[in-house]
């Protein structure tokens, strides 16, 4: 019975967030996903009255069910919350707002991403040599003193980073988690991660050991961009 109610409950919540979307596209936004009772939307650009091209200068903000905006402040970009907090960019700086539209901190970065298990991923002199990539709290300091060229978010108490074109995971104090290196590797779901090496797809657990081969990367295909994100089936 119980697992029956919450089913029709998750579906009631589902039309009406259905319902609620269909009514801010009629308003004139651009609607993403629904987060921690927030809304993710971008204004569409208007055709110029003279020219009738349309801007490219759309702004992303946040709003209620009703279309009301959650605060005044718009961006260039805008991420989803998480955490209680969303990465934005504004005049090429990226950085974390409050539910209040308020700047989490003082500091700025080329790229934010979202918060997971209490940090986030940032990276730092993204068109420089070194870039540096690393993790923050939720006061924008470094959770660590490690950099690295690159760094993902956090799951199962893991993060993938790269460095010297290697890839591997490391724990929440920026030390390496294991000594083997892949060519690429994914976030940790149900206690394993896709791995890339040697033009084998293969499963780890957290110590970096093998738990399963599954084939060979699909030829012409560039299966690091997307498996990173996706979650193992």
């Amino acid at each position: 019975m119980a697992d029956e109610m919450q089913t029709l409950l998750d579906e009631v919540k589902e039309f009406r967030d259905w319902k609620t979307k269909q009514s801010l596209q009629e308003q004139g936004f651009i609607v993403f996903e629904k987060q921690e009772g927030l809304w993710r939307v971008r204004n569409r650009p208007r055709p110029s009255v003279s020219s009738g091209i349309s801007s490219s200068l759309d702004e992303w903000c946040f709003v209620h069910d009703d279309g009301t905006k959650a605060f005044e402040e718009t961006f260039d970009t805008a991420g989803p919350f998480y955490e209680g907090l969303a990465s934005v960019s504004l005049e090429g700086a990226a950085f974390h707002i409050t539910h209040g539209g308020y700047r989490a901190y003082t500091e700025s970065f080329d790229m934010a991403g979202p918060f997971s298990e209490g940090v986030a991923p940032v990276i730092k002199n993204l068109l420089g040599d070194p870039q540096e990539s690393y993790h923050i709290k939720r006061d924008g300091t470094p959770a660590y003193t490690e950099r690295y060229e690159l760094v993902d978010g956090f799951s199962e108490g893991l993060a993938p980073a790269k460095l010297r074109s290697a890839e591997f995971h490391i724990t929440y104090a920026g030390k390496p988690a294991y000594v083997r290196r892949f060519q690429k590797v994914s976030k940790f779901r149900d206690g394993a991660a896709h791995a890339e090496l040697n033009g084998q797809i293969m499963l780890i657990n957290h110590d970096g050991e093998l738990i399963q081969v599954l084939g060979n990367v699909p030829s012409g295909t560039r299966c690091g961009d997307y498996w990173r994100y996706d979650p193992i089936e």
